[in-house]
């Protein structure tokens, strides 16, 4: 399996990877690893069917994390949107 197309995917669509060459049960296999905002999963999972439909893959909670690219679209602008809120609210 040729995970270059996945991998090319996943760092157009921004996500910050680490990869790693393993050797799995049939041969050599790539784990990528990277961080998925929870809303992003579905979109996520499909470009990893669509490109190995076999792959193995977990999902797991990431309670912190420091260091890395982490996917920012959004993050920002809701962050600003909730202190805004509070602000009017406070008034």
């Amino acid at each position: 399996y040729d995970s270059s197309n996945l991998i090319r995917i996943l760092r157009e669509e921004g996500y910050g990877l680490t990869i790693i060459d393993a050797e799995g049960n049939q041969g050599q296999v790539k784990i990528i690893f990277t961080l998925v905002k929870r809303r992003d999963l579905p979109k996520v999972l499909n470009y990893v069917r669509e490109n190995n439909p076999n792959a193995f893959y977990t999902v797991e909670d990431v309670r912190s994390a420091a260091q890395g690219i982490f996917p920012t679209n959004g993050i920002q602008n809701s962050l600003w949107s909730n202190f805004l809120r509070y602000e009017k609210k406070a008034k």
